[in-house]
C-alpha cells in the first residue's frame, strides 16, 4: 500500500459515519425546532440556527463536538444577563453549555452559542 492510499484510509477513517452523521442532523432539529417553538412561535427545523465550528466548516472527525450559532430574542439575554452572579450558567447541563455573545451595541435580537456533545 502506498504512503497516500495509507493516508487516504487514514483521513476516512476519521470521519463520522453515516449513522453519526443521521444522528447530529436529528437532534440538530430537534434542538431548533424546541427553541423555534419556545422563542420565535415557530415550528421550523432549521430557522434561527446555524452549524459553526469543525461540523459547520465540515471537518469534523469521529469525535468531535457539535457547534451551533441560534439566534435568540434580546429579552433572553436580558432576562439570564440579569441574574445575580454568572446568569448565563442557568442554560448549562452535562450535555452542553451556553455562552451569549455580546454585540457591539444592543439590538432587537441576540446571539446564542449553545455547545453540545455528539454522544454515541
Amino acid at each position: 500500500m502506498s504512503v497516500a492510499n495509507w493516508f487516504q484510509e487514514f483521513c476516512s477513517n476519521l470521519r463520522m459515519d453515516d449513522n453519526v452523521i443521521n444522528n447530529v442532523s436529528a437532534r440538530y432539529k430537534q434542538i431548533t425546532k424546541r427553541i423555534n417553538l419556545d422563542y420565535w412561535d415557530s415550528d421550523s427545523e432549521t430557522n434561527n440556527s446555524l452549524f459553526v465550528g469543525s461540523y459547520g466548516r465540515g471537518t469534523a472527525i469521529h469525535v468531535s463536538d457539535i457547534d451551533i450559532i441560534v439566534h435568540l430574542p434580546y429579552s433572553t439575554y436580558e432576562r439570564f444577563n440579569n441574574y445575580y452572579g454568572n446568569g448565563q450558567s442557568a442554560w448549562s447541563s452535562p450535555f452542553f453549555s451556553v455562552k451569549f455573545i455580546e454585540p457591539p451595541i444592543p439590538y432587537s435580537t441576540h446571539i446564542l452559542f449553545l455547545f453540545f456533545v455528539v454522544l454515541p
